[in-house]
C-alpha cells in the first residue's frame, strides 16, 4: 500500500468521524426542539359505584396544586420553572 493510500484512508476516517458528529448534532437539537413543544395534559379518574361524584372544581384544583409542586421542584432543583 501506497504512502497517499494511506493518508487518503486516514482522511476519509477523520470525514466520516465528522459527519457522524454533524448527524448526531442535528439529531440533538431536533430531539431539544421537540422536547420543548406544548402538550396538553389530560386527567382521568376512575370512580367506584358506591362513591359520590367529586366536583370537577375540586379535582382541577388537586392538578393544578401538583403542577405547582412539580414547577417549584424544578426550580430548586435547578432545571428552571418547568412543569407539566
Amino acid at each position: 500500500m501506497k504512502e497517499s493510500d494511506r493518508i487518503d484512508i486516514l482522511c476519509l476516517g477523520v470525514i466520516m468521524r465528522r459527519l457522524r458528529l454533524l448527524l448526531l448534532t442535528i439529531v440533538l437539537m431536533l430531539v431539544s426542539l421537540y422536547a420543548n413543544a406544548n402538550y396538553l395534559v389530560k386527567t382521568i379518574y376512575f370512580k367506584p359505584n358506591n362513591v359520590n361524584n367529586v366536583p370537577i372544581d375540586k379535582i382541577r384544583g388537586w392538578m393544578n396544586d401538583v403542577q405547582e409542586l412539580y414547577l417549584k421542584e424544578m426550580s430548586r432543583n435547578g432545571y428552571g420553572n418547568k412543569t407539566y
